[in-house]
Protein backbone atom coordinates (compact mmCIF):
# COMPACT_ATOMS: atom_id res chain seq x y z
CA UNK A 1 0.00 0.00 0.00
CA UNK A 2 0.98 3.40 -0.64
CA UNK A 3 3.58 4.99 1.99
CA UNK A 4 2.62 8.52 1.16
CA UNK A 5 -0.37 10.42 3.05
CA UNK A 6 -2.09 12.22 0.28
CA UNK A 7 -1.82 8.50 -2.22
CA UNK A 8 -2.45 6.48 1.00
CA UNK A 9 -5.62 8.60 1.63
CA UNK A 10 -7.36 8.47 -1.73
CA UNK A 11 -7.08 4.78 -1.95
CA UNK A 12 -8.59 4.07 1.06
CA UNK A 13 -11.34 6.00 0.71
CA UNK A 14 -12.06 4.46 -2.84
CA UNK A 15 -11.54 1.38 -0.87
CA UNK A 16 -14.24 2.17 1.47
CA UNK A 17 -16.35 3.22 -1.40
CA UNK A 18 -17.00 7.06 -0.63
CA UNK A 19 -16.95 9.65 -3.80
CA UNK A 20 -14.48 12.79 -2.77
CA UNK A 21 -17.53 15.17 -2.01
CA UNK A 22 -19.33 12.38 -0.17
CA UNK A 23 -16.38 11.67 2.24
CA UNK A 24 -15.54 15.34 2.77
CA UNK A 25 -19.17 16.10 4.08
CA UNK A 26 -18.67 12.75 6.31
CA UNK A 27 -15.62 14.02 8.28
CA UNK A 28 -16.51 17.54 8.45
CA UNK A 29 -14.58 19.14 5.55
CA UNK A 30 -15.56 21.07 2.47
CA UNK A 31 -14.99 18.88 -0.58
CA UNK A 32 -12.08 22.19 -1.60
CA UNK A 33 -10.09 21.77 1.47
CA UNK A 34 -10.32 18.07 1.35
CA UNK A 35 -9.29 17.77 -1.95
CA UNK A 36 -6.21 19.42 -1.08
CA UNK A 37 -5.33 16.48 1.24
CA UNK A 38 -5.46 13.92 -1.51
CA UNK A 39 -3.31 16.32 -4.04
CA UNK A 40 -1.05 17.29 -1.43
CA UNK A 41 -1.73 21.20 -1.37
CA UNK A 42 -2.16 20.32 2.05
CA UNK A 43 -0.32 18.71 4.40
CA UNK A 44 -2.12 15.84 6.50
CA UNK A 45 -3.98 16.37 9.91
CA UNK A 46 -2.29 17.36 12.98
CA UNK A 47 -4.89 16.89 15.44
CA UNK A 48 -5.15 12.89 16.81
CA UNK A 49 -8.49 13.58 17.30
CA UNK A 50 -9.64 14.37 13.40
CA UNK A 51 -6.71 11.42 11.99
CA UNK A 52 -8.78 9.04 14.14
CA UNK A 53 -12.42 10.36 12.93
CA UNK A 54 -11.17 10.10 9.76
CA UNK A 55 -9.71 6.78 10.20
CA UNK A 56 -12.67 5.08 11.79
CA UNK A 57 -15.31 6.50 8.53
CA UNK A 58 -12.36 4.37 6.43
CA UNK A 59 -13.36 1.78 8.59
CA UNK A 60 -10.07 1.20 9.76
CA UNK A 61 -9.34 -0.81 12.74
CA UNK A 62 -7.07 0.03 15.59
CA UNK A 63 -4.52 -1.74 15.22
CA UNK A 64 -4.39 -3.13 11.81
CA UNK A 65 -1.84 -2.90 9.16
CA UNK A 66 -3.97 -0.02 7.59
CA UNK A 67 -4.49 2.06 10.58
CA UNK A 68 -0.63 1.63 10.99
CA UNK A 69 -0.33 3.12 7.70
CA UNK A 70 -2.06 5.83 8.08
CA UNK A 71 -0.73 7.01 11.20
CA UNK A 72 2.94 6.72 10.03
CA UNK A 73 1.76 8.16 6.49
CA UNK A 74 -0.03 10.85 8.71
CA UNK A 75 2.98 12.17 10.88
CA UNK A 76 5.69 11.42 7.93
CA UNK A 77 6.29 15.59 7.67
CA UNK A 78 6.48 15.76 11.56
CA UNK A 79 9.00 13.62 12.55
CA UNK A 80 11.79 12.43 10.25
CA UNK A 81 13.26 9.18 11.26
CA UNK A 82 17.03 8.51 10.01
CA UNK A 83 16.98 6.63 6.66
CA UNK A 84 17.92 3.19 8.03
CA UNK A 85 15.13 3.32 10.67
CA UNK A 86 12.65 4.61 7.44
CA UNK A 87 13.40 1.71 5.41
CA UNK A 88 12.26 -0.48 8.53
CA UNK A 89 9.06 0.95 8.92
CA UNK A 90 8.24 0.02 5.55
CA UNK A 91 8.81 -3.64 5.77
CA UNK A 92 5.53 -5.72 6.73
CA UNK A 93 6.07 -6.70 10.39
CA UNK A 94 7.30 -4.15 11.63
CA UNK A 95 4.83 -1.53 13.02
CA UNK A 96 3.35 -5.32 14.57
CA UNK A 97 6.99 -5.75 16.79
CA UNK A 98 6.51 -2.31 17.98
CA UNK A 99 2.98 -2.92 19.05
CA UNK A 100 4.20 -6.13 20.81
CA UNK A 101 7.19 -4.47 22.12
CA UNK A 102 5.73 -1.58 23.63
CA UNK A 103 3.82 -4.05 26.19
CA UNK A 104 6.98 -5.75 27.34
CA UNK A 105 7.84 -4.48 30.57
CA UNK A 106 11.70 -3.84 30.57
CA UNK A 107 13.22 -7.15 31.83
CA UNK A 108 10.90 -9.03 29.23
CA UNK A 109 12.27 -6.67 26.74
CA UNK A 110 15.86 -6.98 27.46
CA UNK A 111 15.17 -10.63 27.68
CA UNK A 112 13.88 -10.90 23.90
CA UNK A 113 16.21 -8.33 22.69
CA UNK A 114 18.91 -11.01 24.14
CA UNK A 115 17.48 -13.92 22.57
CA UNK A 116 17.14 -12.61 19.21
CA UNK A 117 20.90 -11.47 19.44
CA UNK A 118 21.81 -15.14 20.34
CA UNK A 119 19.89 -16.33 17.29
CA UNK A 120 22.08 -14.17 15.36
CA UNK A 121 25.59 -14.86 17.14
CA UNK A 122 25.75 -11.52 18.71
CA UNK A 123 26.75 -10.88 22.53
CA UNK A 124 23.90 -10.04 24.51
CA UNK A 125 23.44 -6.29 26.02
Amino acid sequence: MARDFKTLLKALRLKAGYGLREFADLIGESPSNYVGRETGKHGPWRQEEKLRKVANHLTLREGSDDWDAFFIAAGQNKVSLPPRYQEQMSRPFFPALLRTVERLSEEELREFVNDLRHKKGLPPL
